[in-house]
């Protein structure tokens, strides 16, 4: 006995001599008694096969020659060929209608010369009927199987049995016919079958078959042989067999059809030594012995081989005749074999395919029923092998790398196999997997996986500087950076075998425990960093954020694999740098306000190329804006809320940095004497760099809301938080970028308008002479020194400013020029009414600079320049040239649009009805009612009439001044009064001319007070344009706020250049009754 093997099986009971012995005879017999040929097809010698035997059994020499005289004494067995007839196809048509009616007769006979002929040239002699069954067997002895009608492809599944002793087995064949039933009938009725031929071939048979009726006599069998087959009964298996045979006819060439037949061999009544030890126990000790002998036979305890299960032809000739003897079922064999491989001398060394073929035997049958007193030998078998395969799985990564195409078969055909241990565990229950396999598997997986990573670990630290101020931290970075890829491209192939075999997801187990371990390390080196203050350490800081990164992709990488509910060790990777990253922002803002300062103190304006437009303190500011945004977009914060957080933060950190930057260019500025007042003003390099430098910074910031994402962020947040949310987070984080941008507008605002204000001394000396210059000056002539002084500064500052900021100053020149201008004229406009010429001068002059301003549409836009100063200085203008009469109707046409303008009704609401009688040329005026007035007396109430007048009294100046009656003690008065103005069409039609209603509340004792007054416009009374035939009470009432008796801007501009017409007397008269008016109303 070879060393390093262990003789005795665990799992088998231990047989006594007796039992020994009794399996010994009972081998030899079976040895002696053999039936059919072995699976290989070649037997080996009887005595070799003795000697293997007596070498298995350990059997003495003596002993062995002893029982083998002993069994050679004994009774031959009587053996038994079943015979399952099952199906046959492709048979030859002998009927007329196509069809023929089959059966099958079978029978033992002896092989002669003709019969081999037959097998070996595959047809019958011509003398059929000779060579047939029923001529040579009586018939107990031929099996016939039942006739299938009206087919070629019958179908019988019937089972014969036929005793056999050895001498027949020797020379004897199984000769099987199929023949085509044909009825015994009469003529007459077989001619009457004519209807049922198909076709011309068929007519043949038909006239075959009428002769054949005609010549038969008395009972002569009318049976017509279809085809024959001869099979050696010294060929057939031992383990038995199952083939499609091929009919032979009497033509070689012809084909005849074939037939399906299983054949299985057994000994009748053969129940010797199964008294003493039964067969099944028999077969699995023998099998034991056997894989034992043959191990240790081959010395693969020696060496590291292996083994594909496979018996020598001795081993295979024994075992199979033993199982087939005693009917032994497939089952039982595959049991037996487990039993003998599963054993520690056989594990080791044996092809994992070969074991598999048998769990696959076990688990595959439906039909085998293991006894209770087996169930604990094959659960211990099947423990054993569970506790080796789960073992190799523990150490997958030695065992089978994943790179190795060879070894991912292997570990696929251990997984199969367990696979097989579990579905024989479930029909057996067996009680091996309490919770199933794939938690045993998995459980191996993550053994597997702890047990390699401090390995991969370590590897990578030895890459690492010692002298790495945070070693830990860049290790476990690039640690995780080698699993990611380890993930992603090296584990591929197993993850496929676990999928495909288990349906196990060894990815996610993968990615799962090597993120439960990374996340461990890293919050313990995270710890340990917090305390050593390794964040304000730039190469710390850099390691912290790679290792960030790498956790970020490798997160990623597998994010798929998780759930809400089922989330991966590293969902949540991004908390346990939560503190840090805030600490990260903060120092990076506070490095950049010191840096942006420095920057400032250090900028060298003077040195400046002379075609740049900005220094190097805006590419300083800008840097360090980009160097926080850059952060931010790789940081990319995986939590949105949290997220939104970070990103209000960022954008208030950048907001900051800019407002500091303009804060420093500002005092920057003043302290170079920007702002003093002393002295004249130029254009000045430091002026022009200075704004550019912060509109510079606000291009930049112009993109900030895309440069950081904000939309992602913000959009991220709306699955939870919902759409309202999402848009006032977005609209807080738009309003921060925003009053950042409206400060930096305000900082270059100030300094364009300090600037534009100290050329104002330069400006209004080159303006004096547009006012101030004789009546015969051309405005072509007084404007040469303020375009000179334009071109001069202009010039200068084009060249040197940004486009933005050159609109900016041209646009605060322009409103200082017309201010000026207005200045002038306001000083002068006593006399200006008097002086045409001069204010034409003004108006030339006004479009020649608003030519130069615009500078065909390179400069300022007209939209811009004509705003409200223009506006009102071209208005003055107008009125300076507009005579008496027409600015008096201007001031009533302002009027009435202010009341069309008045929305609110403080003082109450005033309704009355006009129409025009064209005929008779009557305005008709009718005075309805007023609702909610002031009350004006000490009761509270009101005592209200109203006065009805046409305006102007220059256009009316016969019509009368109509009054209504007064309604006492109310606030809605009724008044219902008509009244008639014989006045022509074409006055009414006059632009400006009105209906002046004024509602009075009536005092006994001095000046009644006004309620309020309405201006109605007569130009679009119902009549003027068109005859009205109907009543005024037919109109529609027209309803309107009354307004305070106060001048708005543009009646007040008009009555201000009505005022300076002091030698006017129509100005000076309606100047007296207008503030008359107004002294009623104020008292």
């Amino acid at each position: 006995m070879m060393s390093g093997v262990t003789e005795n099986c665990s799992d088998l009971p231990h047989l006594t001599t007796r039992e020994v012995e009794a399996l010994y005879s009972s081998s030899l017999y079976s040895i002696l008694h053999r039936l059919g040929i072995d699976r290989e097809r070649t037997t080996p010698p009887q005595q070799q096969v003795f000697l293997y035997l007596q070498n298995v059994l350990d059997m003495s020499k003596d002993n062995h020659e002893n029982h083998l005289d002993a069994v050679k004494q004994m009774e031959p067995p009587m053996s038994v060929l079943t015979v399952t007839v099952g199906q046959a196809k492709g048979l030859i048509p002998m009927d007329s209608n196509g069809l023929s009616d089959p059966f099958c007769m079978m029978g033992c006979i002896p092989s002669d010369h003709m019969r081999r002929d037959v097998a070996s040239k595959s047809c019958m002699p011509k003398d059929t009927r000779a060579f047939l069954l029923e001529k040579h067997l009586t018939p107990e002895l031929v099996k016939v199987t039942s006739v299938k009608k009206k087919t070629l492809d019958p179908e019988w599944d019937e089972i014969f049995q036929f005793e056999l002793d050895a001498n027949m087995i020797t020379d004897h064949v199984l000769q099987v016919e199929i023949w085509d039933h044909d009825e015994a009938t009469t003529m007459f009725k077989t001619v009457k079958t004519i209807s049922n031929v198909p076709n011309i071939k068929s007519m043949r048979r038909f006239f075959k078959e009428v002769a054949k009726t005609s010549s038969r006599k008395g009972s002569e069998s009318m049976n017509d042989i279809q085809g024959i087959v001869m099979i050696p009964l010294n060929e057939i298996p031992s383990h038995g067999t199952e083939e499609w045979l091929t009919l032979h006819g009497k033509t070689p060439r012809k084909k005849y059809g074939e037939i399906k037949i299983k054949f299985s061999w057994t000994h009748k009544s053969f129940e010797y030594a199964t008294h003493v030890v039964s067969p099944e126990q028999a077969l699995q000790t023998l099998w034991y012995k056997s894989v034992h002998y043959e191990v240790t036979n081959k010395g693969l305890n020696k060496k590291k081989a292996t083994w594909d299960g496979q018996l020598s032809a001795h081993g295979k000739s024994l075992l199979g005749q033993y199982a087939v003897q005693h009917s032994l079922s497939r089952d039982h064999q595959a049991m037996s074999q487990w039993i003998a491989y599963s054993q520690p001398c056989c594990i080791p060394h044996l092809e994992y395919k070969t074991l598999l073929a048998v769990l696959q035997q076990l688990s595959g049958s439906s039909s085998f029923k293991v006894q209770e007193s087996d169930k604990f030998i094959i659960r211990g078998c099947l423990y054993r092998f569970i506790n080796v395969a789960v073992s190799q799985l523990q150490k997958q990564r030695l065992i089978f790398p994943c790179r190795e195409v060879d070894a991912m078969v292997q570990l696929s055909i251990v997984l199969k196999c367990l696979n097989e241990t579990a579905i024989l565990d479930k029909s057996m229950e067996l009680g091996l997997y309490q919770t199933g396999i794939t938690p045993c598997i998995t459980a191996a997986v993550k053994s597997d996986i702890c047990e390699g990573y401090p390995a991969m670990k370590s590897d990578v630290r030895n890459g690492v500087p010692a002298e790495d101020t945070c070693r830990e931290v860049t290790t476990l970075a690039r640690l995780t950076e080698r699993l990611k890829v380890h993930l992603g491209r090296d584990i591929a192939s197993m993850a496929h075998v676990y999928e495909q075999v288990m349906k196990i997801n060894y990815k996610d187990i993968l990615h799962r425990q090597l993120g439960e371990l990374l996340m461990h390390d890293v919050r313990s080196a995270l710890d340990d960093a917090s305390r050593t203050a390794a964040g304000e350490d730039i190469d710390a800081s850099s390691s912290l954020f790679q290792l960030y990164q790498a956790l970020k992709a490798f997160h990623e990488a597998y994010s798929c694999g998780e759930t809400r509910d089922d989330p991966t060790p590293t969902a949540q990777f991004y908390l346990v740098f939560s503190r840090i990253v805030k600490h990260w922002f903060s120092v990076t803002t506070k490095q950049s306000l010191e840096r942006i300062h420095k920057a400032v103190e250090l900028d060298m304006l003077i040195k400046m190329d002379s075609v740049a437009k900005h220094s190097t303190s805006a590419v300083d500011v800008i840097g360090c804006i980009t160097v926080i945004v850059d952060f931010w977009n790789k940081l990319g914060w995986p939590d949105p809320a949290g997220a939104y957080v970070f990103a209000t933060s960022v954008t208030d950190d950048i907001c900051q940095c800019s407002l500091a930057y303009g804060h420093h260019i500002h005092d920057k500025l003043t302290a170079h004497g920007f702002y003093d007042t002393e002295g004249r003003f130029d254009v000045s390099n430091e002026l022009c760099i200075a704004i550019n430098n912060l509109e510079q910074l606000r291009e930049h910031l112009t993109d900030l809301f895309d440069d950081l994402h904000l939309d992602k962020v913000v959009a991220d947040l709306e699955p939870e938080l919902g759409n309202a949310s999402r848009v006032k987070c977005e609209k807080t984080l738009r309003t921060m970028l925003e009053s950042a941008d409206e400060d930096m507008l305000n900082t270059i605002g100030r300094i364009v308008c300090h600037a534009s204000e100290l050329m104002k001394a330069d400006v209004d000396k080159c303006l004096e002479n547009v006012v101030r210059a004789p009546d015969n000056i051309s405005a072509e002539q007084v404007v040469v020194p303020i375009l000179e002084y334009m071109d001069s500064n202009l010039t200068t500052l084009h060249s040197l400013v940004m486009e933005n900021n050159f609109r900016r100053i041209l646009g605060e020149l322009w409103l200082l020029v017309l201010k000026e201008i207005h200045t002038m004229v306001e000083e002068r406009k006593m006399k200006l009414h008097q002086q045409l010429d001069i204010v034409n001068r003004i108006k030339d002059t006004l479009k020649i600079l608003q030519d130069l301003f615009y500078a065909d549409g390179d400069g300022l836009s007209l939209e811009l320049m004509q705003g409200d100063e223009y506006a009102s200085l071209r208005s003055d203008l107008e009125n300076f040239l507009t005579p008496t009469p027409d600015l008096i109707l201007n001031v009533f046409q302002a009027k009435i649009l202010e009341q069309e303008e008045v929305e609110h009704e403080p003082l109450g609401r005033f309704s009355f009805r006009l129409c025009y009688d064209k005929r008779d040329e009557l305005l008709l005026v009718e005075v309805m009612n007023a609702t909610n007035l002031t009350p004006l007396d000490a009761n509270g109430q009101s005592d209200p009439y109203v006065k009805v007048q046409l305006k102007p009294i220059h256009l009316f100046p016969e019509a009368p001044v109509m009054k209504t009656h007064t309604e006492k003690k109310t606030l809605h008065p009724i008044f219902d009064e008509k009244f008639k103005f014989h006045v022509p069409a074409s006055q009414c039609l006059t632009p400006g001319a009105c209906v002046h209603f004024r509602i009075l509340d009536h005092d006994v004792i001095g000046r009644s007070d006004v309620e309020g007054e309405i201006f109605a416009a007569l130009n679009e009374v119902k009549g003027l344009d068109d005859s009205f035939n109907g009543k005024i009470d037919d109109l529609p009432v027209h309803s309107y706020p009354l307004m305070k008796s106060v001048d708005q801007d543009d009646a007040s501009q008009i009555l201000e250049s009505l005022q300076c017409r002091e030698k006017d007397k129509e100005a000076r008269e309606f100047w007296n009754g207008w503030t008359k008016r107004h002294r009623q109303a104020d008292s």
